[in-house]
């Protein structure tokens, strides 16, 4: 009788320490490895989804909706400029082709690769993470988003190379929507306006990365 109470008390505690690492919607139920662990590597975004609204309140009323979605390869941008006073729109649709990876060490420090297909334009960011702990403000969980900041932004062409160095900056959040050992989903949702009220800009972006 001792050993089968034992034997359940550790399946509990087995399972309560393994489900414990399930932050995000979409992680896996069961895992042997931490959300740190199963962060650190390298990723490649396979996918992306972005919207951005630019709307400006003002004389002569303005929105711009700029809608871009990433296969991997090529990313497709459609931005629609509308006068809402006098009801008329019109778009643009541009096409890119590029590959985007990032790189997140154990010591907290990342590095984020974009290169151009055509080799024409390259970036690569420095830069530290931390996971965020919980905030019941944004409904979110201990480990359940993260915050990169950039230490160092280099911006090449082939011919020309230009470094910008940062400090003290204050980063952008990420959400963590799933974290599995080969897939890792991030989403933004933020809005900000403008101290008179007049412009409103809302982002909306999801991210999918493969691990290599």
């Amino acid at each position: 009788m001792k050993r089968i109470i034992t034997f359940l008390t550790l399946i509990t505690l087995f399972t309560i320490t393994v489900v414990s690492c399930k932050k995000g919607e979409n992680d896996p139920f069961l895992s042997l490895l931490t959300r740190k662990q199963r962060l650190e590597g390298n990723w490649k975004i396979v996918k992306e989804e972005s919207k951005q609204t630019i709307t400006n309140n003002a004389v002569g009323d303005t929105s711009i909706v700029i809608n871009s979605i990433y296969d991997g390869t090529k990313q497709i941008t459609t931005t629609t400029y509308t006068a809402l006073d006098v009801d008329y729109s019109y778009s643009v649709i541009d096409t890119i082709y590029y590959v985007e990876e990032i790189k997140f060490d154990k010591d907290g420090s990342y590095t984020k690769t974009f290169e151009m297909s055509d080799l024409t334009n390259s970036t690569f960011t420095d830069g530290n993470w931390i996971f965020l702990g919980e905030s019941e403000a944004n409904e979110l969980k201990n480990k359940e988003a993260i915050l990169l900041t950039t230490t160092k932004f280099t911006q090449t062409n082939g011919t020309n190379t230009s470094i910008e160095s940062y400090t003290d900056t204050d980063g952008d959040t990420y959400v963590i929507n799933q974290l599995k050992n080969t897939e890792l989903i991030l989403t933004v949702d933020k809005s900000s306006r403008s101290d008179d009220g007049m412009h409103l800009t809302e982002l909306s972006v999801k991210t999918t990365y493969e691990s290599k």
